[in-house]
């Protein structure tokens, strides 16, 4: 049942099964477009500093929660 009430979770996940969102493909596709566009613009990018990558300590997501970067336009 959809309750527009419901407490609202911060997550930001497609979801699974019969709950899989229905604009997951557009959202990749759009994320595709960007991370293309923006390495045709990018001649080079590298991290800010040698600081270890913030990894959350979770069985779930996996990967950095922050990777500062600097990007030298092409």
């Amino acid at each position: 049942m959809f309750d527009i009430g419901r407490e609202q979770k911060p997550d930001v996940a497609f979801g699974f099964g019969p709950h899989y969102c229905l604009g997951a493909s557009l959202a990749t596709l759009e994320a595709e477009v960007a991370l293309r566009v923006l390495l045709a613009r990018t001649r080079r990018f590298r991290r800010v500093d040698d600081a270890p990558l913030p990894i959350p300590p979770s069985i779930v997501f996996r990967g950095v929660t922050r990777l500062p970067v600097v990007l030298e336009p092409a």
